[in-house]
Formats: C-alpha cells, sequence, structure tokens
C-alpha cells in the first residue's frame, strides 16, 4: 500500500492507483471528486514538461552557487587568504540562491496550479469545478499547506513556505478567467 500524504482538493496519480486526500474520503460525493480529479490529471500531465523546465529554470541560482562552490574547491590552498573572503562572499550567495529559488518556485507551481483549474474548467464546466470548490469551503476541506507565506515552523519542515493556491483564490481565479473570457 501506498502511504502518502495528499492535500486536500487535489489527487495523485501512480501507474495504478489514484491516490486521494485521506482528509476528505466520505465528505465528498462521487461526482463531486470529478474536476478534483480533471484539474490534478491535468496539472500532473498536461503540464509535466512546462513544470520540469520551469523547476529547472528557476533552481538556476542554486546551480551558479553550487558551481561557486565547486570552484572555490579547485582554487583552494590552505596558505592564500582568497578562499576565506570567497567562501564568506559564497556561502552568502547561497542562503540570497535558496531564498531566490524558492520563492520562484513557489510562485511558479501555485500559477500551474491555477492554470490547470483553468484548464478543467474549459473541459468540465466552470461551475462545477467552482461549486465543488466552494463545498469544500463550507466543509472546512482547506490544504493546510496553501497560501504563501512563512509559517512559524522551523525552516527543516515543509511548512515553512506554501506552495498551492487556496480555495478562496482557486474560485477567483476561475471567476477571473471568466472575466477574461467574457471581454475577449
Amino acid at each position: 500500500m501506498i502511504k502518502r500524504e495528499v492535500p486536500n482538493g487535489w489527487c495523485v496519480f501512480t501507474w495504478d492507483r489514484i491516490i486521494l486526500p485521506a482528509e476528505m474520503k466520505g465528505k465528498l460525493d462521487p461526482a463531486d471528486w470529478r474536476p478534483l480529479l480533471a484539474s490534478s490529471l491535468i496539472y500532473e500531465e498536461q503540464l509535466r514538461n512546462r513544470r520540469n523546465l520551469g523547476l529547472i529554470l528557476l533552481l538556476t541560482p542554486v546551480y551558479v552557487d553550487a558551481f561557486g562552490w565547486w570552484e572555490l574547491l579547485a582554487v583552494s590552498i590552505p596558505a592564500s587568504s582568497i578562499p576565506v573572503s570567497l567562501l564568506l562572499i559564497d556561502i552568502a550567495g547561497l542562503f540570497a540562491a535558496l531564498a531566490l529559488s524558492g520563492t520562484l518556485v513557489t510562485r511558479f507551481s501555485r500559477r500551474l496550479r491555477l492554470r490547470a483549474d483553468q484548464r478543467a474548467a474549459k473541459h468540465i464546466g466552470r461551475e462545477t469545478l467552482e461549486r465543488v470548490l466552494e463545498e469544500m469551503k463550507v466543509l472546512g476541506l482547506e490544504d493546510s499547506y496553501a497560501g504563501v507565506g512563512w509559517n512559524s515552523g522551523y525552516l527543516g519542515s515543509a511548512e515553512f513556505m506554501k506552495g498551492r493556491p487556496t480555495l478562496v483564490e482557486r474560485i477567483e481565479n476561475l471567476n477571473r478567467a471568466l472575466g477574461d473570457a467574457i471581454q475577449k
């Protein structure tokens, strides 16, 4: 059996299973799962290449800093005082690179998930997806990691950066997409 925490409002697909959020089981009708499955499947499959390429590009600051460490170790001579100053600069660069990449990856992932909702709404209907999201909101099935910001947890926890859109943001995204479509 696969044990994996799945956030509320999303689904995970493996080779032979669909893993649903444990907290949501039994709280929605089977028909209500359809829009959530559609959005998750679009995110996992249709947006996979864009997601992978984006993550590689957004992690470039970390790659550049890692290259700096490699170069620093290559030119390091114990009698030289240059590597100590380079080491301090590179440590500062590492923290800056991690903060920058983390922020960019979080925003990028959120935008892709919202785009998956828009595409799912085109296939199953905006009202259907919006109704399910509203029902989740009423039932208090909010994703605990949704939103952006820093949590009071320590830096090693999965909670220190939140990256998925909230139910309110998902609903607003659908309404904004409808408004954009009407204007065109």
